[in-house]
């Protein structure tokens, strides 16, 4: 495969897992400083679990 596709591939899976992320922090307000701050944590949360 071709390593754009995979980048592709993983890109859109981490935004689907982040948009359900928001979905069970039942986010109703979407301003971007909101987003941003949710996104940090998604991040911080995404490390800790995929840690080896």
């Amino acid at each position: 495969m071709d390593d754009e596709i995979v980048i592709r591939v993983v890109n859109e899976l981490h935004v689907m897992n982040f948009l359900k992320f928001m979905e069970l922090q039942s986010i109703k307000d979407f301003k971007a400083s909101t987003i941003k701050k949710l996104y940090n944590e998604y991040i911080d949360l995404k490390e800790i679990i995929w840690k080896d």
